[in-house]
């Protein structure tokens, strides 16, 4: 994510990245299952933003695996404030998009 192992954001940078890879699933299985659209394009320019998709697009064109998952507020003290919370993260390798995700 671009975060210094020294850094005192590291613990938070962790978690999240710990997270996603237990529950992030490739994006168009989890919108499928839980939103029951069959167009994961059309899904994210109505729910999210043309520009999160126009993202989506190009990370795929590129190859890159590009997941959809979530946070719980009942975990921890660091995921409870990542659930509570709007963000975006981007640098040159990485993308994510928690705007529209927070309770």
């Amino acid at each position: 994510m671009g975060v210094e192992e020294d850094s005192p954001l590291s613990i938070i940078a962790d978690t999240l990245s710990e997270r996603l890879d237990e529950y992030g699933y490739p994006i168009d299985d989890r919108i499928q299952s839980y939103y029951e659209e069959s167009d994961t394009d059309t899904f994210l320019r109505k729910n999210m933003s043309d520009v999160v998709a126009d993202k989506v697009r190009e990370a795929r064109g590129k190859g890159h695996e590009v997941l959809m998952g979530f946070l719980s507020s009942e975990v921890d003290e660091i995921q409870s404030f990542l659930a509570c919370d709007s963000f975006e993260l981007e640098n040159e390798d990485y993308y994510l998009n928690a705007i529209e995700c927070y309770w």
